[in-house]
């Protein structure tokens, strides 16, 4: 938790878009990849389900903020 992240986020996302998941499901499945090997300090495992939630919530408003802008295109 302590290194920058990588970009397992954004390939779980590409993968599993054929996947036919809801966005969110993706988004939980993306975030859950990307902290697999979290090892968090004595007292700080909470923080892990933190920014779990923290990466759904953000890639939902950027899913959502994307859908919005691209409405007035079609």
């Amino acid at each position: 938790m302590g290194s920058l992240p990588s970009l397992g986020v954004l390939e779980v996302l590409r993968r599993s878009c054929g996947e036919g998941l809801p966005p969110l499901e993706r988004f939980r499945a993306a975030a859950d990849s990307e902290l697999s090997g979290a090892e968090p300090l004595p007292g700080n495992g909470y923080k892990v389900t933190l920014v779990r939630n923290l990466i759904v919530a953000v890639l939902g408003e950027l899913a959502e903020l994307h859908s919005v802008r691209n409405e007035g295109t079609a």
